[in-house]
């Protein structure tokens, strides 16, 4: 079996350089003669040529669009859930275009959960300039942006079959590509990475590495290349923008153009030596970059996961990856995949992940075709599923470009078979697609299907614990949402069942203690603040929870828990806030400090304006404390200690006014 036969020489003197199905022979007449079209042979076959592409490739685009839009079309309405709290809703950087640098380097310290990823940034803000924190637009980009990587696969498929040496699929390049852009575009493995607005990192990085790589095929193809190596190495660029795995692009591109294009890495590097060296250039750049924003510790240092647990523990993750790659069934938005320890969780998994490597390793060598889609496959998930430890050991959308190489490799592999054994006429060929659209309806039901979990962040987290009953972290998220929706007896069963799963976890007790206050119980929600604090005696928000709970019964050690909880944490709100309301009577102009900092800290902080305003009217700033009510009642309609304070400072106003000579 080899449909990818390596039987063209890529120097061969009689070669074609192929556009598409439309055939550029640079000897069939010389430069500048006309064309029936009464325009010179160079403009004339690169107008009609890429006109027959055009309407070549439009149905087989139109019909991705369609597909993907109803697969997807139940996420629109999805809220913000899980790291697109902190990505998106509490990333103050986003939210002005102007000055752009705090958008290009945000402070990693006061936003958790965030890297440095200036392109995605970028496409944040302007989606905040736009809708502001309205979900459905940032949804609408990130559908757009899969929609877009779906059009860009069809592209690389299509013209990799079109390439001098894949003969045998030239007159079925469209249909195989369209079949194999579908199965993948519609995969459920990837409707956690379109769905969830924070993984926008890694299909806008999925996106862009595709263009690279296209953008490289058409500057190999092309009578005019440069304007490809350009377009490539831009593209490259805003793929090491958008995520640190984009890091193995460089080598990618390489590796193809040895594959499919040039016959060998020294002839690629010749050829293409323009390409390479803006490539490395862009390499370059992004490793400096690196050195300039402020650094970020890896997950392992904070959770206590060596290396060499990590990397252990992978190889049944990427087994994991490669099931749910044919049969994706199980799906979990969080997995909290536990550490593997024993000689039985790691021993079988690296026996049958290093036979894989392995195989890809002497395919690279003896079929460097097949070798490439082994190589794409490690190599993008190399940087999360390998030696560097990250917080989650397995997440779904770290499949998002490796299960191409899947797709493709499952449909060729097929489909030599089929060659081999078979001799089908060319109409024939066509059947080959219905198939293949049989399994690609049945995964685009599975996405729309695995979308409604994401509905809200009740189902979301639901079926994480239904799943993962061991995950702390998702009983701990379940019992925020049932805080925020008031429903505080579920939220203290949650919160009591992290606590079990988790004792050393120090906010979840704060949580905790949180839901015992709206239950009535004081004495209880004190014995969860003292907890945190006997696990972290630093820990700012138990001192900020302890001080707001003992404002009213012991102002003193208030004041003292919530200095402490300054001390280790300067910038907090609720502090300045809490210290403000308990000096107020004896110390205004403290008070008034303290509000006016929490607002510099927070300026969307709807009781720091209320507080700030009470300090103003009682000094007689009527017109200030006025601005800062209504701002105060305009971030949160429902303040009613703010409307009644507006209404009766606006009657003192009046008064004031009539009362003037």
């Amino acid at each position: 079996m080899q449909p990818f036969a390596n039987s063209w020489d890529g120097n061969s003197p009689h070669r074609e350089a192929r556009c598409g199905s439309f055939r550029c022979a640079a000897t069939t007449q010389p430069a500048g003669v006309a064309t029936d079209s009464g325009l010179p042979t160079s403009i004339g076959q690169r107008v009609f040529g890429s006109l027959e592409r055009f309407r070549s490739c439009l149905p087989a685009a139109l019909v991705i669009l369609a597909a993907v839009g109803l697969a997807y079309s139940n996420t629109l309405s999805v809220p913000f859930f899980f790291d697109d709290l902190t990505n998106v809703g509490e990333n103050r950087s986003i939210r002005s275009l102007w000055p752009i640098w705090p958008v290009f380097l945000v402070n990693t310290e006061e936003v958790s959960g965030v890297h440095n990823r200036p392109a995605v940034f970028l496409s944040f803000a302007l989606n905040y300039a736009v809708s502001g924190l309205e979900p459905f637009a940032y949804h609408v980009v990130n559908l757009a942006i899969h929609m877009a990587a779906s059009l860009a696969l069809l592209g690389i498929v299509r013209r990799t079959l079109l390439l001098p040496g894949m003969d045998r699929f030239a007159h079925v390049a469209t249909p195989l590509a369209l079949g194999i852009a579908l199965l993948w575009a519609l995969h459920p493995l990837h409707t956690q990475g379109v769905t969830s607005v924070a993984q926008r990192y890694e299909i806008m990085m999925g996106l862009f590495y595709l263009l690279t790589l296209y953008s490289t095929i058409r500057a190999a193809t092309s009578t005019r290349p440069r304007p490809w190596i350009i377009a490539s190495v831009a593209c490259c660029v805003v793929a090491l923008g958008s995520k640190e795995v984009a890091v193995s692009l460089p080598l990618v591109v390489l590796l193809y153009d040895r594959a499919f294009l040039a016959g060998s890495f020294h002839k690629a590097l010749d050829q293409r030596r323009w390409l390479y060296l803006g490539l490395a250039v862009a390499w370059s750049l992004f490793v400096v970059w690196q050195q300039f924003t402020p650094p970020k510790p890896w997950a392992g240092d904070q959770t206590g996961t060596t290396w060499y647990e990590y990397a252990l523990s992978q190889p049944g993750v990427i087994l994991h990856y490669l099931r749910l790659s044919f049969w994706p069934t199980g799906q979990c938005l969080d997995y909290a995949w536990p550490v593997a320890r024993s000689a039985a969780e790691i021993v079988p998994q690296a026996i049958a992940i290093a036979a894989l490597g392995g195989a890809t390793l002497w395919a690279t060598v003896q079929h460097p075709r097949w070798g490439f889609l082994g190589a794409w496959f490690f190599l993008i998930l190399a940087p999360t599923s390998s030696i560097l430890p990250i917080a989650d050991l397995a997440v779904e959308h770290r499949m998002y470009l490796p299960l191409a190489s899947v797709v493709v490799a499952t449909v060729f592999a097929a489909v030599g078979c089929l060659v081999n054994t078979v001799k089908l006429s060319p109409a024939a060929w066509w059947l080959l697609l219905a198939p293949i659209v049989c399994v690609a309806v049945i995964l685009g039901t599975a996405s729309f299907n695995r979308n409604r979990v994401y509905a809200s962040p009740l189902t979301v987290w639901t079926d994480v614990v239904t799943k993962r009953p061991e995950n702390s972290r998702a009983f701990s998220n379940l019992g925020t949402v049932h805080y925020n929706a008031g429903r505080f007896e579920e939220a203290m069963y949650c919160f009591q069942e992290a606590t079990r799963l988790s004792p050393s976890w120090t906010q979840v007790s704060c949580m905790a203690g949180r839901a015992a206050e709206k239950l009535g119980q004081a004495d209880r929600a004190m014995a969860y603040y003292l907890r945190a604090l006997t696990l972290d005696a630093d820990y700012p928000d138990a001192h900020i929870d302890l001080g707001r709970l003992l404002r009213k019964v012991d102002p003193e050690r208030a004041a003292k828990h919530l200095r402490l909880a300054l001390r280790a944490r300067p910038s907090s709100s609720e502090a300045h806030i809490n210290l403000g309301a308990i000096v107020m009577s004896k110390e205004p102009h403290l008070a008034e400090r303290h509000f006016r900092l929490a607002l510099h800290h927070d300026p969307y902080h709807a009781e720091a304006h209320n507080n700030l305003a009470n300090c103003l009217a009682r000094r007689g700033q009527l017109e200030d404390a006025v601005r800062h009510y209504r701002r105060a009642v305009e971030l949160k309609p429902d303040y009613l200690n703010a409307q009644c304070n507006l209404e009766i400072v606006e009657r003192w106003r009046t008064e004031a006014r009539s009362a003037a000579p």
